[in-house]
């Protein structure tokens, strides 16, 4: 949703739409593809029905305050149990745009709730998606939601495997004699 500057009158603006579910849950998903086999790979997020924005323009010369409210759920694996948790996600945001300088040497240090525009409008859509993964957790859990994790059991062959691996790297210390 992209209004423009001269739309937002002096008394402010309210609009309502909806954000689409496959560009935020690529948007989302997509941060795991740059992480190495090193790194811990984020939790893939799953929205299924289009999360809700709820925003108010108030425009204060060419500064505008943004401020609302973003609605949905997403689905993501439990981080004890790997299964799938539906979690609802309401998270409340305001955040002051001004117009992108010309001179990239005047922007401002960068603060979650300072943002810029460009072209003398605002892409309220992409403002409210970044809000949205920012406000994801890294974790998610069962009990989130008011459910308890499903204990998974460990078989004894599982235990006695694990027991029995020795690492090669290590076995030329079984021989070291200590005084």
């Amino acid at each position: 949703m992209i209004i423009k500057i001269s739309d937002i009158p002096v008394e402010g603006r309210d609009v309502s739409f909806s954000l689409q579910c496959d560009l935020l849950n690529k948007r989302i998903n997509s941060v795991g593809e740059v992480y190495d086999k090193k790194s811990i790979k984020p939790p893939e997020y799953v929205f299924s029905d289009p999360p809700l924005a709820e925003v108010s323009l108030q425009r204060q010369g060419s500064t505008v305050v943004m401020q609302g409210v973003a609605k949905g759920q997403y689905s993501s694996p439990c981080s004890r149990c790997a299964s799938n948790v539906e979690t609802p996600m309401s998270t409340k945001f305001r955040i002051v745009l001004k117009p992108r300088p010309k001179d990239e040497a005047e922007l401002e240090e960068e603060d979650i709730e300072f943002g810029y525009y460009t072209d003398k409008e605002i892409n309220c859509a992409e403002v409210v998606e970044e809000i949205v993964v920012l406000e994801l957790p890294y974790a998610v859990y069962c009990t989130e939601v008011g459910k308890e994790c499903e204990v998974v059991e460990v078989s004894e062959d599982d235990s006695a495997q694990e027991e029995a691996f020795v690492d090669e790297r290590f076995a030329v210390l079984k021989n070291i004699k200590l005084n």
